[in-house]
């Protein structure tokens, strides 16, 4: 599920501050901590879409 439109449009001036592999890790973050229930933590938010179980998770650390 992707950010709503009027949402990206906003953090696209942030666009420019990141590496593309970097800003992917942020979008896929920003999505999940809106989707995550109780504590809003990089775990709890890779945990309410099941990115928890991959292996690379920790890669996710760097962009918090």
């Amino acid at each position: 599920m992707p950010l709503p439109d009027p949402m990206r449009e906003v953090l696209t001036v942030f666009r420019p501050l990141f590496m593309a592999p970097t800003w992917n890790k942020l979008m896929t973050l920003l999505t999940e901590t809106l989707l995550a229930h109780g504590r809003r933590t990089v775990a709890a938010a890779l945990r309410s879409t099941g990115n928890d179980k991959a292996t690379n998770w920790s890669l996710f650390r760097s962009v918090a």
